[in-house]
């Protein structure tokens, strides 16, 4: 016997996914929620899978699309795993970040495989949509930064590495090595999210301290014996 599914008005569904009633009326109203059902008395109601939908809607949210950007990404979501690809291209744009002191900034996602690994954890991590934040622990908590130590922690052990590994070091290495690559300090400045260059600033000695090894060790021209 098929069990019925659990219907939910649209207070009720406002209260599951955190929207305000105008927000879910609105997004109703745009067509982004398909196939929207109405009881009896002509009202809408959601079941589970459109309370899924719907949280799906604030991740995107969260990513800074436009309505229409939704509009798009949702239809691909509709005609399957083959529009998967064009799908990686919407979310490839941009991820909005808020930093230290609520400081908030939108950063694009240019690498194909960070886009579909972001893909995968959205499709299999529904509790995010409910959240401001985008990794959570087994509690729908936002994920610590102890709790991102002792999971490098844990890598570092099976791998095996003499090297300690933090969290800044992602950050670090990244910052230097667009530095290396002569990316221009400010541009640097605005993805790391430093309110001051001087802060930034910072990397350039550990790239100056490459350009010494480099030229030290490496330079071409100690492969010459001069005569001064």
């Amino acid at each position: 016997m098929n069990q019925e599914k659990q219907l939910f008005s649209m207070k009720e569904t406002c209260k599951k996914t955190g929207l305000s009633y105008d927000t879910l009326k609105y997004y109703c109203n745009e067509g982004l929620i398909p196939h929207v059902k109405r009881d009896k008395n002509n009202y809408r109601v959601f079941d589970e899978n459109d309370i899924a939908w719907i949280n799906s809607l604030s991740c995107l949210k969260n990513c800074d699309m436009t309505i229409n950007e939704m509009k798009e990404y949702l239809q691909l979501c509709l005609k399957g795993e083959e529009t998967i690809p064009e799908r990686q291209r919407i979310l490839e744009k941009k991820l909005k970040i808020f930093g230290k002191g609520s400081k908030e900034r939108i950063l694009y996602l240019g690498n194909s495989n960070v886009v579909q690994l972001c893909q995968m954890y959205l499709t299999y991590n529904n509790t995010c949509k409910k959240n401001e934040y985008f990794f959570l622990n087994k509690f729908n908590k936002k994920l610590s930064e102890q709790t991102v130590r002792i999971l490098l922690k844990k890598i570092e052990s099976e791998l095996e590495l003499s090297t300690h590994i933090t969290p800044h070091m992602f950050r670090h290495t990244f910052a230097t090595t667009l530095l290396e690559k002569g990316v221009d300090i400010r541009y640097i400045q605005n993805i790391l999210g430093h309110s001051s260059i001087s802060t930034t600033q910072i990397y350039t000695y550990v790239t100056y301290s490459k350009q010494k090894e480099i030229l030290t060790n490496k330079n071409p021209i100690n492969d010459y014996q001069l005569n001064i």
